[in-house]
């Protein structure tokens, strides 16, 4: 037999190899499966397998099958792309982007996703887009963005035409067309994906405070891509976040009404987010005036804290409850008392130092005192040695 025949009878073989290791790796439930898939990936990729070489890369990376190893990772990938392995250049081009297994390197990123984008991976495409868009590891560039996300969505990658939407819907990098983007979406089956995306850009839009966008996108959300039969059950991120919006644009009455539905729709798997929700239905109801209902809703919020072992929530959740004003019918009629008002009779005497706040009094109203600050989330103006806000109840 000579030295031809040899090397193709190896490569044969490496390829059965790889084959049972696949076969074993797609027999889901069994963990026993899984470590005989590597034994056999291994086998494979030690005879210098490209496609063994990347899987077992990924059992490193994701810890199936062999203890999680991200630089044995980056070992194999490396391996599989010194063959040409195209999918191994797209997983190598994560290692960078995410710095796992290997030194964050944005811009190295972008050359492997470059490289396996070219080279038609509909997975590399949309990361290089999604760079191009950010302007990670390269100038943004919209247009660009644009363009690899559309060779993407060519090929039925599901969130590249989730993204490739929002960009016509909203005018980024190509020009606004609705009907478009609702065609796009149309095309893919993965509307749960579309959805996940859209709370992903509203929250984005949230913490940009750019508000307008972030109730435009938890609007698609709710209204676009969530089926009508499942509208309620899985919207209860949309709903959440849409309440902290209008808590922001001091529309408490709508956030509300938001907050209650996040509530009365979430399930077990929403728990985490509860004490999260409560909190804001809190803010929300201390900015209403009902005082009362804030305290009531932080001591739920604590025990949802508590049971997910919340500890950070926790400690903010008490610090709230502690810098709640008193429940007082009268709370609309308050005075602030500065360093140099007296009051007589049972209310007693108050200075600076010991400044009493959101309590309904009667005398001296101090309007133009020159050392006032401003509460940070409802801009009332407050004195200086103000404790809690009036106006939402902020502890300050």
């Amino acid at each position: 037999m000579g030295v031809f025949d040899l090397f193709n009878k190896k490569k044969k073989q490496a390829e059965e190899y790889y084959n049972t290791g696949l076969e074993l790796e797609n027999i889901k439930g069994e963990k026993e499966n899984q470590i005989k898939a590597v034994e056999w990936y291994r086998k494979a990729a030690e005879m210098g397998n490209a496609k063994a070489q990347n899987n077992l890369g990924i059992c490193y990376a994701t810890g199936e099958g062999v203890k999680k190893d991200l630089v044995k990772a980056v070992e194999w990938y490396t391996k599989a792309v010194e063959q040409g392995d195209v999918i191994a250049q797209s997983n190598l081009g994560e290692c960078y982007f995410n710095g796992e297994g290997v030194e964050k390197d944005l811009k190295k990123a972008v050359e492997w996703y470059t490289k396996a984008a070219e080279l038609g991976n509909a997975n590399a495409q949309f990361n290089l887009g999604r760079c191009y868009f950010n302007g990670e590891g390269v100038e943004k560039d919209l247009k660009i963005a644009v363009g690899w996300y559309t060779k993407a969505a060519e090929q039925g990658y599901a969130m590249a035409a989730c993204d490739l939407g929002f960009c016509y819907y909203e005018g980024e990098g190509v020009i606004k067309d609705v009907e478009k983007a609702r065609e796009i979406w149309g095309k893919t089956s993965e509307s749960h994906m579309c959805y996940d995306r859209a709370v992903y850009f509203g929250e984005i839009a949230y913490l940009e405070e750019h508000y307008p966008k972030a109730n435009r996108m938890f609007d698609l959300a709710l209204n676009i891509f969530t089926p009508f039969n499942e509208r309620d059950k899985g919207a209860f991120l949309a709903y959440l976040w849409k309440g902290k919006v209008y808590t922001k644009l001091d529309k408490y009455e709508s956030a509300l009404v938001y907050l209650d539905k996040a509530i009365k729709n979430s399930t077990n798997e929403d728990s985490s987010h509860m004490a999260e929700v409560l909190r804001e239905k809190a803010k929300v109801l201390g900015g209403l005036k009902r005082i009362k209902e804030a305290r009531e809703t932080l001591k739920t919020c604590l025990e949802y804290s508590m049971i997910n072992n919340q500890s950070a929530i926790i400690e903010e959740v008490e610090n709230d409850l502690n810098g709640l004003p008193p429940d007082d019918e009268n709370i609309n009629n308050v005075t602030y008392l500065s360093a140099d008002t007296v009051i007589q009779g049972n209310v007693g005497v108050y200075a600076k130092d010991d400044a009493i706040v959101n309590r309904p009094i009667v005398g001296r109203i101090e309007t133009d005192d020159p050392k006032n600050i401003y509460c940070p989330d409802c801009g009332k103006k407050l004195p200086v040695d103000a404790r809690f806000c009036m106006g939402c109840g902020k502890r300050l």
